[in-house]
């Protein structure tokens, strides 16, 4: 049995964090994972994934990379400013991004950001 458009509306846990972590995203012009945690309040594992999955779907791309470099952070911007709610993640294969602002699901596979719907 499929999961409809509902099944993404329902509260999951981490969801009030990624919606904390989406309004950050939308207020800064360049962040990183450090300032998700400190401003947005999340996990670094939960902004980490959530950024991951956001740059495959087309939300995010990356400015900086830390390379493994000591005091240099990762950073990125976001592109795809789509409105109030923050885009929620679809464990699926491939996993997918469904925006509430749009009505649209994006795929987030791995490899290069493609950002096209699914």
């Amino acid at each position: 049995m499929g999961r409809g458009k509902e099944a993404f509306c329902r509260s999951r846990p981490g969801n009030e964090d990624r919606q904390k972590a989406w309004h950050c995203m939308r207020l800064r012009v360049r962040f990183t994972l450090s300032d998700l945690e400190v401003i947005a309040a999340i996990g670094y594992t939960n902004a980490k994934r959530y950024v991951r999955m956001l740059e495959r779907a087309g939300y995010l791309r990356r400015v900086a990379r830390s390379n493994g470099r000591p005091g240099v952070c990762a950073a990125w911007v976001l592109i795809r400013n789509s409105g109030p709610k923050a885009p929620i993640l679809r464990t699926t294969d491939p996993p997918q991004v469904y925006d509430p602002n749009t009505d649209e699901v994006f795929s987030a596979g791995r490899g290069p950001a493609g950002g096209e719907p699914a």
